[in-house]
């Protein structure tokens, strides 16, 4: 049996960085599984957001393509939050819409 090559898909984000699929659907669930228990108008770090151990796990590249997965995600409206504070502000602050 050959070694077939391994198909990975990419995201491709708005600042021309791109991200396995995998990595940017778990950023996109650690910040949709906690919406329930967050307070409307509160701004949050996305280390906040995030599970701690989860968070804990990654290294620092990890954690700088979380954020940028992010800012795509709540750009392109598929999570329920808004930016609070600036854009140009890093790490960016982010509050839930309801």
């Amino acid at each position: 049996m050959q070694n077939e090559p391994k198909t990975e898909v990419m995201i491709f984000l708005d600042d021309s960085f791109s991200v396995p699929q995998k990595f940017y659907d778990e950023v996109r669930w650690q910040v949709t599984d906690i919406v329930p228990a967050l307070i409307p108008g509160v701004k949050y770090l996305l280390q906040k957001l995030c599970d701690p151990d989860w968070w804990d796990s990654l290294s620092r590249y990890e954690r700088n393509m979380a954020g940028r997965c992010m800012v795509h995600m709540v750009k392109k409206g598929l999570v329920p939050y808004d930016f609070a504070g600036w854009l140009c502000q890093s790490p960016k602050k982010y509050t839930v819409i309801r």
